[in-house]
This record gives C-alpha cells, structure tokens and sequence, in this order.
C-alpha cells in the first residue's frame, strides 16, 4: 500500500514546495494538498493517510482546530506542524504523540530528516535548533 501524505497550507507558494520536497523523496508516496483545515478534513474522510503536514495559522479552519477534529473522528495520523508564527499557548496544546512543531522558514534537508523519522524511515539525524519551536 503506498504511503499517503497530506500537505495542509493556505499559502500557495509554500504548499507546493513541501510538496516537491516530498516528491524528492522517491518513496512512491500519494501527496494530497489543501489550502485549509476543512478541506485537510474532507480528504481525511475520504483517505488513510500516514502523514499531515499542516501549517498552524490558516483562514476557514487552523491547524489546531483541524488536530481536534481529527481526533474527534478518532482517527491517529501524525502531524508535523509548520509556522512562521506560533503563539506558546498554542504550542502547548498542540505538543503530543505524534505531533510535531516546525518553524518556517525550513531547510528542505531538515523537512526530509523530519519526514522520514515520523514514517519511521530514518533515525538519529538532529535538526538544526534554530528550525525548531521549542517552549519551556
């Protein structure tokens, strides 16, 4: 079964980057695209996917609201979560199993690292501390 992954980014020169990068990546994966939260969700209805990779503040639905109604559909997907702005509250309630925080802009190369360890494909590779949101 191919991996599914989807791309979820209201600004429509970024969502075609990640999603090139992803092809880059030569893992036959299906790379679905969405310009907001509620459209991430209708494809969410209708696939199985291995992966999100969601932008956090976006028109319609943001990528917060679009995680928890993901998880009110009981549905587990990992989410890798990437932003140029990201409010500490916000990064409280997002952090978890399985989900990830990202800021913009990000090397292709640590987007690839962090692609692979979330697919389970690739261990021990750091990412450069400046590309990370971490809040004490």
């Amino acid at each position: 079964m191919a991996i599914k992954i989807l791309v979820v980014d209201d600004d429509s020169q970024v969502r075609p980057m990640f999603v090139s990068v992803l092809h880059g990546l030569n893992l036959g994966a299906i790379i679905f695209e969405a310009e907001d939260g509620e459209a991430a969700l209708e494809l969410i209805r209708e696939h199985e996917f291995n992966l999100i990779i969601s932008d956090i503040v976006m028109p319609k639905m943001n990528g917060m609201e679009l995680m928890l109604a993901i998880e009110r559909l009981s549905i587990e997907i990992p989410i890798i979560f990437i932003s140029g702005y990201c409010d500490p509250a916000i990064a409280t309630s997002i952090q978890g199993a399985g989900r990830i925080i990202l800021g913009k802009p990000i090397k292709p190369q640590n987007l690839i690292v962090v692609v692979k360890e979330t697919l389970g494909l690739l261990c021990g590779h750091p990412l450069s501390p400046p590309e990370v949101f971490t809040y004490v």
